[in-house]
Parts: structure tokens; C-alpha cells; sequence
């Protein structure tokens, strides 16, 4: 079963940050200097992030993200899993409900994410 986080939103935003600093610990860093909270694994010791964990254990550090949702379409692209985790998949959190899971199938909805992306801050 997948984790439910926060809405993203003022206050959603602050409320996921904060779950997940207090997860790994404030000022939390691994050897690689990655310190963004969603990156970083639990009750690992010494901290460390999901690509050092990867690479530890002979895994790929790429994730494959599904830029639409996996709802709407089955594309995906490589991203590195520290970002796919810390950015991507926090900016889709910001997506409605209904966009992300569109129980419709609705086309509309498949398309929204063109929008949706456009305005994330990464992509500025």
C-alpha cells in the first residue's frame, strides 16, 4: 500500500517538511552532501540517501518516473532517485486528487499534468 502525504498547499507544504525532517533528523546529511529530508532513509546510521544506499548495494540510482501518473499514463522517464523523490513526487503531491488518480480516465485529466509541470519551480 502506498504512503498517503500531505497535500501540498501553505500549510501542506510546511506539514510534509516537517514529517520529513523529523523522519531522518534536523540537519540530517549523508557522506555525499545530499540533505533534502525526502532523499535521506530513515533510521539509517550513519544517514544516508536513497542513491548511496542504491549504489551500496549494487542497485541502479535511477528511478522511473511516471511524469503524468501512473493513472493517466504508463510513459516514463529516467530521473535520478534522490530527485525523483525530494522534487518530483513532492510536486505531484500538489496535484488534486483527481488529477493524479483520474478514476474517470478521463483525457482531460491525462493532459492536466502539462499544465500542472509548467509551473513547478524546477522547471523555471
Amino acid at each position: 500500500m502506498a504512503r498517503k502525504f500531505p497535500r501540498l498547499g501553505s500549510t501542506g507544504t510546511y506539514q510534509r517538511e516537517a514529517v520529513a525532517v523529523r523522519r531522518v533528523g534536523v540537519g540530517a546529511r549523508c557522506a555525499c552532501g545530499e540533505d533534502r529530508a525526502e532523499a535521506l532513509i530513515a533510521g539509517s546510521n550513519p544517514t544516508t540517501c536513497a542513491a548511496c544506499q542504491r549504489a551500496e548495494k549494487g542497485h541502479t540510482t535511477i528511478d522511473q518516473h511516471h511524469f503524468a501518473g501512473k493513472a493517466n499514463n504508463p510513459a516514463t522517464v529516467p530521473v535520478p532517485v534522490n530527485d525523483h523523490r525530494a522534487v518530483l513526487s513532492v510536486a505531484q503531491s500538489a496535484w488534486p486528487k483527481s488529477t493524479l488518480t483520474n478514476p474517470e480516465g478521463s483525457p482531460l485529466l491525462a493532459g492536466a499534468h502539462v499544465c500542472v509541470v509548467a509551473k513547478t519551480p524546477s522547471s523555471t
